[in-house]
């Protein structure tokens, strides 16, 4: 059971902010993205259960996923995104040495030479209680769309299904800054 309207109010808020991408977009417009591991979020909970290195990766290997059916570009692979934040000195399962914010994500961003990273944390508030928040980086403008947020009671399969309601704002906001740069 969703928590809160996040997911369904972001695409809703996108839609309307952004406009929803029109079927004339060229694919020559596609966006190349590629999705930073999620770090573990803080809850600010004594004791709290943080989710697991294999929960975070089957997270982002459905975020993107369900990304790339919503028509949101082509994605790189996670061995080349993890190997470009690894030489640049980050570590995704470290607080203190992580990309989580759009500076760094924007510089693994070029280094992958792609137009967009989406980046952002998983928290595990109790037993039961999940959520994530991500964002999008243009890596040329450096403009940040988000955060994207989706909260979920109910067991980690709870969260994994409902990301395609987190995807589809996400390849929507990635299809709109193809175009952009396709008439720019």
């Amino acid at each position: 059971m969703q928590l809160g309207v996040c997911g369904s109010l972001a695409a809703v808020l996108f839609g309307l902010a952004l406009g929803v991408p029109t079927p004339s977009v060229a694919r020559h417009d596609t966006p190349r993205f590629a999705v930073l591991p999620l770090v573990v979020g803080e809850t600010g909970l004594p004791d709290a259960i943080a989710p697991s290195a294999a929960q975070r990766a089957a997270l982002v290997a459905q975020l993107e996923r369900a990304t790339r059916r919503a028509h949101g570009g082509v994605a790189v692979a996670e061995a080349r995104v993890v190997r470009a934040l690894a030489q640049a000195g980050y570590d995704q399962d470290a607080p203190y040495r992580a990309c989580a914010e759009p500076t760094c994500a924007r510089r693994i961003g070029r280094a992958l030479h792609v137009d967009a990273v989406v980046y952002g944390s998983v928290t595990r508030y109790m037993a039961l209680i999940w959520g994530m928040d991500v964002a999008v980086v243009d890596v040329a403008s450096g403009r940040v769309r988000g955060p994207f947020s989706l909260g979920y009671k109910g067991d980690y399969d709870a969260l994994y299904a409902g990301e395609d309601a987190l995807a589809a704002p996400l390849a929507r906001t990635l299809v709109d800054a193809a175009a952009r740069r396709g008439r720019g």
